[in-house]
This record gives C-alpha cells, structure tokens and sequence, in this order.
C-alpha cells in the first residue's frame, strides 16, 4: 500500500535534508528516518538521532501552532469544517481527558514514543 522508496526519492540531497524530510512524513517519521540515516546514509547514531528529533521537533510546532489559526479561518466558511472539528475535539476530550487528568504528560510521551503508526508526532500533536 504505502510502497515508497524514501532512498531514491531523496537520492540528490544532501543527507542531513533527506532524513528530516523522510522524519517530516506523516507515517515514516522516526521509525523510518533514523534506520534509513544509519543503514543507507551510514550516519552515527547520534547525527541520526539529532537530524530526525530536530525534524519531529520542527514538524510537531508547525502543527501545534498552525492548527489553532487554519481551524478559526476555516470554521465559519465550510459546514463540513465545522462539524468535523466539532467532531474531534469533542471526541478527543470525552476519550482522553480523564486519563491526562490521571497521567498527565508522561501519558502523552509514552503514547508519541511507541513506535507503531499514528502514534508519533503528527497524532500527539
């Protein structure tokens, strides 16, 4: 389904660009980012790390502080934006408010670590 090939997609960049755009990918992320850096790109696992983390780090913000801004200029135009929205934050409050109430922070840092899809950055954030 998701068959793409990251190594030839990113082949004319510098390596240190390709792995942040590799960690910028929604489904790739870390779990993709760092093997690639370290197998292909033969990278220490330190330069892995830190251009991988610096690309979850960078693309966590952007949605953080994006989200807010395009959700007030989108609600009053499109119902479906509305509704959708609507939707999800109160879904997202009713499933998880009570256990951030219990475990907080430590709750969300475990749930961004585990390394499955849609449980990374783009999901936490």
């Amino acid at each position: 389904m998701f068959d793409i090939n990251y190594i030839e997609l990113f082949k004319n960049l510098p390596p240190e660009i390709a792995v942040m755009l590799i960690a910028f990918i929604p489904i790739a992320e870390l779990r993709v980012s760092i093997p690639i850096a370290l197998g292909v790109y033969k990278m220490s696992a330190a330069a892995a790390m830190f251009w991988s983390a610096l690309a979850d780090i960078i693309i966590s913000a952007v949605i953080i502080y994006s989200l807010g801004p395009i959700y007030k200029k989108l609600a009053g135009k499109l119902k479906i934006i509305d509704r959708f929205f609507a939707w999800l934050f109160k879904r997202t409050r009713k499933r998880f408010y009570r256990k951030y109430e219990v475990w907080g922070s430590i709750a969300l840092m475990l749930f961004v670590a585990i390394p499955l899809p849609v449980t990374g950055a783009w999901t936490g954030s």
